[in-house]
């Protein structure tokens, strides 16, 4: 259910930031302000409310923001980024199955409980996504769509 709402909403950020496409340069500055302010304003006075909320919110800023920031400079500061949306499908792909194996493992007693609730776990278990998805966009993706835009 979660996946699903951070899909939901990150097609409505899209079609807010296409809407604000065709604004200009100060209004595009009016609304990144606004969205970056209202993160702090949630977290600070609204310390209770469900944390998929908040990170919603912060994503959304983050997403608009550099949306905006694309708009007006171009791609060129953002280009260091590209990486991680290029493996982001892979991200929401991967991260499932991935989770499972490891749940195997422990299951197995290969991997002891108490490592998977340690920070370095967390880190090495988010590298390891990214790791994985970065690998299948360059051979699953990239090959795939080559190959079904050629009949384009």
């Amino acid at each position: 259910m979660l996946c699903a709402t951070y899909f939901f909403i990150g097609s409505f950020i899209y079609g807010v930031a296409k809407l604000i496409e065709e604004k200009s340069a100060f209004v595009n500055a009016i609304i990144c302000t606004i969205f970056l302010s209202a993160v702090p304003v949630l977290i600070i006075f609204y310390s209770d409310l469900p944390q998929t909320l908040v990170l919603s919110a912060t994503f959304s800023a983050i997403i608009v923001s550099c949306y905006l920031l694309e708009i007006k400079f171009g791609s060129g500061p953002l280009r260091h980024f590209e990486w991680f949306g290029n493996c982001s499908f892979g991200n929401y792909l991967w991260h499932t199955p991935l989770q499972l194996m490891f749940l195997l493992l422990v299951s197995f007693q290969l991997i002891k409980i108490d490592i998977i609730f340690s920070a370095y776990f967390i880190f090495g278990y988010i590298a390891v996504v990214i790791l994985v998805s970065s690998i299948s966009h360059s051979f699953i993706e990239k090959p795939l769509q080559r190959f079904f835009n050629s009949f384009a």
